[in-house]
């Protein structure tokens, strides 16, 4: 009989979405992406803590799909199919932040004196009930820890808490580009990595993994590649610019695992020069190829047209390790935002009406104050999580209001 009756015709497994973007928030509470995407026009990405309205974080629950021997989707390995075919499913994440680690190389290069600085790795796996808290190592202090997530039994990853990690009290936080040549005295908890999952009673059924983004907040969920000149944002599509870069001119076959891969990556920005949640810039990453990072195309269980990260293999095999795909990036990203609060609108629009009376105010206000933006990166660390949410007006489809936080 056929899946998902027994897996007679099932000839690889894929874990959906093939990349999950993560969002970091100072805020224990945090939403599933795919529910939010469910009630989207309603749906508060906010909530009170000690009677602030602050960002919650936003986790990825990731799903395996079977398919058959023509690369064709036979439907999901659910929590019912795996009950009736008597399948355990074990997860797996191995997340890095490696933006320090790579600077400090490059600052090597023309200064031996400089120590090079360790990236902060970390991996876990739960099954079942589990909840697995995915702890690195300190780069300045060994014997501390940093959390950069947790992953869940049913597969669910969530970014861990915001905020910066500096070397001693009070260390600057690097500007773009300083992080070529500053102190760099101060990390901060973005990662990525590969989310994969083991399988019994499988007879051995290859799984291709996923990857996750843990990435600064989006502030604008409305606005996405389906209105690039709403408020002339630069939200250029992630799919298409990828797409462009890995010389691919085809799409996947349209069905619901693909559509989970593509609605995710709708909401990353697609300009890789600095970017907010990953970078493809050859000088600033640690691989000089973006093909490498990529399972190659029409090979095996992979579409001619599917894109999807590979990860490293012994012996140095091509792929991404974990924390290459945010290796050029700032650390903090609050250096980022800081450079870019007027260019990456799709996550931080500039300017936006307020929802209480009209006006027009800076959505990342200093202290509040609607006619001064925010410029400074301490007041970032501090208060980006307190910015309000810009959700399109129901008058004007060409306007962002701000909404979920008092004036």
């Amino acid at each position: 009989m056929p899946f998902p009756a027994d897996l007679s015709n099932v000839a690889t497994f894929k874990i959906h979405p093939a990349i999950g973007c993560a969002r970091l928030a100072d805020n224990p509470d945090d939403y599933e992406f795919f529910e939010s995407e469910q009630d989207r026009p309603s749906f508060k990405y906010m909530s009170e803590q000690n009677g602030v309205q602050v960002m919650k974080r936003q986790s990825v629950q990731y799903k395996i799909f079977a398919y058959d021997s023509n690369r064709d989707l036979l439907g999901e390995l659910d929590e019912a199919a795996m009950t009736r075919l008597g399948i355990q499913a074990t997860w797996r994440a191995s997340v890095a932040n490696r933006k320090l680690h790579n600077y400090s190389k490059k600052r090597r290069a023309n200064d031996t004196a400089f120590p090079e600085i360790p990236e902060i790795s970390a991996s876990a796996e739960a099954t079942g009930t589990q909840l697995a808290v995915l702890e690195g190592q300190n780069p300045f202090d060994p014997s501390l820890k940093i959390v950069l997530g947790t992953l869940s039994g049913s597969g669910k990853f969530s970014p861990p808490i915001g905020g910066v990690h500096r070397r001693f009290p009070g260390a600057a936080i690097a500007r773009y580009p300083a992080d070529e040549s500053g102190e760099l005295d101060v990390t901060d908890t973005t990662s990525d990595g590969s989310i994969e999952v083991t399988l019994t009673n499988t007879d051995s059924i290859p799984v291709i993994p996923a990857w996750v983004i843990v990435a600064p907040q989006e502030h604008s969920p409305d606005v996405n590649p389906g209105n690039p000149n709403l408020l002339g944002t630069t939200n250029l599509d992630w799919t298409t610019e990828t797409k462009i870069a890995l010389s691919i001119s085809g799409d996947p076959p349209d069905h619901t695992a693909s559509r989970m891969d593509r609605l995710v990556m709708s909401t990353v920005n697609g300009e890789y020069n600095p970017g907010m949640e990953m970078s493809f810039q050859a000088r600033r990453m640690e691989f000089t190829d973006v093909n490498d990072a990529f399972y190659p195309r029409d090979v095996g269980p992979i579409g001619p047209n599917e894109i999807r990260i590979q990860p490293a293999g012994a012996g140095g095999a091509l792929g991404a390790f974990p924390g290459q795909l945010t290796s050029g990036l700032c650390s903090t990203w609050q250096g980022d935002l800081v450079a870019c609060l007027d260019y990456w609108t799709a996550q931080f629009p500039d300017e936006v009406v307020r929802e209480s009376d009209g006006a027009t105010v800076f959505l990342a206000r200093e202290n509040y104050n609607i006619n001064a933006r925010m410029t400074d990166i301490e007041d970032l660390v501090v208060h980006a999580d307190r910015m309000g949410v810009a959700r399109l007006t129901t008058g004007n489809v060409n306007l962002l209001a701000e909404t979920e936080r008092d004036p």
